[in-house]
This record gives structure tokens, sequence and C-alpha cells, in this order.
């Protein structure tokens, strides 16, 4: 979508080299799963995963209302309830990386994308970049960035009308990257030195 794929894909890209670079990482580039031999089957793997913060020192309401202090775990939900009962839950996994190539591109493209994940959404420029901001002006990254920024009061994703990405500090590609590296490191210091 004009653009935004590719600024999306780079992104990506970025991290994938940026962590195959790191000596002894055991990062693979992903065009190396093109190499594998044709006709080789698949392999699955369960992967046991709460995806409730388990280490939150908070109850399940205060989790609930307060997504951006104590949801983790790469998973971000917004509870809906009508007169005190359940009705609806939305979750997203979705990295705000995603939607800041959108940004990138222009006030247009991302109002387009944000229709098609929830329709009839009609977002402003104030709700998506703060009030002041003209993206019509701004260069690609300043849109990116005060898109990103303004996450928590946006009212699409803040909880208010909806919930587009992840925006808990530490839901950020560069954060599963990192992480995923900083585990790699680690087994390897402890294979080098078990005690």
């Amino acid at each position: 979508m004009a653009g935004a794929l590719e600024n999306y894909r780079e992104k990506v890209r970025f991290f994938d080299r940026r962590f195959h670079a790191v000596p002894n990482s055991g990062f693979i580039l992903r065009q190396a799963f093109e190499e594998l031999s044709a006709g080789g089957r698949a392999e699955t793997a369960t992967v046991r995963w709460s995806a409730f913060p388990v280490t939150a020192a908070a109850g399940a309401q205060e989790i609930d209302d307060g997504r951006l202090n104590f949801q983790d775990e790469y998973v971000e939900w917004r509870v809906e309830k009508n007169g005190g009962a359940l009705t609806r839950v939305i979750f997203t996994t979705e990295f705000s990386e995603y939607l800041e190539a959108f940004a990138e591109v222009g006030a247009a493209p991302l109002k387009e994308e944000i229709g098609r994940l929830v329709p009839g959404a009609n977002p402003t420029d104030a709700d998506l970049f703060g009030p002041g901001f003209n993206p019509v002006t701004a260069s690609a990254s300043a849109r990116g960035d005060r898109f990103r920024r303004n996450l928590p009061n946006n009212p699409w994703n803040n909880g208010e009308r909806g919930i587009l990405c992840l925006t808990q500090q530490f839901n950020t590609m560069s954060a599963l990257f990192s992480q995923r590296l900083a585990l790699i490191l680690l087994a390897q210091v402890l294979a080098k030195n078990p005690t």
C-alpha cells in the first residue's frame, strides 16, 4: 500500500542485519530459509505462552485497565463491558512499527489501513498525530515519529475507540530482537561457564 509495506520490510531487515552481525549470535537472516532443500518438511513446535503479564504486581482488573502500565508479553488487549458484563476482548500483537510505516508514507494511507483494521474508523489527523501537527508538510520520519509518540493519546489505540497496536514501552520490535539476542548471548555464557 503506497510504499508502506516496503518501509515496514526495511525496518524488519534493519533488525535482521543488525542482530545477524553480532558474532556467535546464531541469528539467521530470513533469506537463509529460502535455501532450504526442496521437499523439506517444516517442523511444528508448541510454545507455551501465558500472554498474561505474570510479573505485574497488579490484579487482573488493574491489568485490564492499565494497558500501558501492566500489559506485556507482546500481546495487549482492550476489554469492553456493557453494564459491568464482559462483552468483548480485543487483542493485538501488531508492532507499532507496522503502522508507523504507513504514517511515514502519509496520513491518507495510514487512515486507509486503520479503516481496514477497524471498519468504520474515521480518525482525524489530530487523533493520529496529536494537536498542532500538520502531516502534509512534515517529513516522512517526522510523521512516523509523531504517530508513534502519540499512540498513548490516540483514541483509536488507547482504548477509547479501539486498539491498533502494541504500545506498552517494552512491546517494540527493537525490544523483541534485543531480548532474543540477550537470551542467546546468556546461553553462550552459561555454556562456557555452567557454574
